[in-house]
């Protein structure tokens, strides 16, 4: 649609119309934004509990994992939507051991081969759990390559070293 601007004022006008339509457009993205990440945090906080149902022996893992990630990536300075996005992943990132069997998730000394291929699995089935979450490719990777310490993934690498803490300290 063609305006017709036919003196200062006109022009004044117009670009006042596209601030508040910028304005009004950014409020509506944030706004989206926000309740995505809302929504998110209900399903994480959904999933994490009934992890830690299934697996008394690991409860509190996930969370602390996720203190540890946001710390990691707090230090290595990165700005605070990839702080976020590192310590939801984080939290998630066993989100796969709730198709792992209970035998198996509360056995902390499996011995047979086949029972630590199964656990071993636990990141691809997270994969499966999680592929219609708000994860990108990128993400998704943190949660596929916690465990493969050849990854050149930044998600993957922070949650293996918050893992290994959580390990090492609990």
């Amino acid at each position: 649609v063609p305006i017709n601007v036919s003196n200062e004022q006109d022009l004044k006008s117009v670009f006042q119309a596209i601030d508040i339509a910028s304005i009004e457009y950014h409020e509506l993205a944030e706004d989206l934004i926000n309740k995505r990440q809302q929504e998110f945090e209900k399903t994480a906080e959904v999933l994490l509990k009934n992890m830690e149902e299934k697996s008394p022996y690991t409860a509190g893992h996930f969370r602390q994992v996720g203190i540890y990630a946001e710390a990691i990536a707090k230090q290595m300075r990165k700005d605070e939507e990839e702080v976020k996005k590192v310590k939801s992943i984080a939290i998630l990132h066993d989100a796969g051991k709730l198709l792992i069997p209970e035998e198996l998730l509360n056995n902390p000394s499996m011995t047979v081969e086949n029972e630590r291929n199964q656990m071993e699995l636990h990141s691809d089935l997270g994969i499966n759990i999680l592929s219609k979450a708000l994860f990108d490719f990128e993400e998704r990777g943190g949660i596929v390559e916690h465990h493969n310490s050849q990854t050149d993934n930044k998600y993957a690498k922070i949650i293996a070293v918050a893992d290994c803490i959580d390990a090492m300290t609990s």
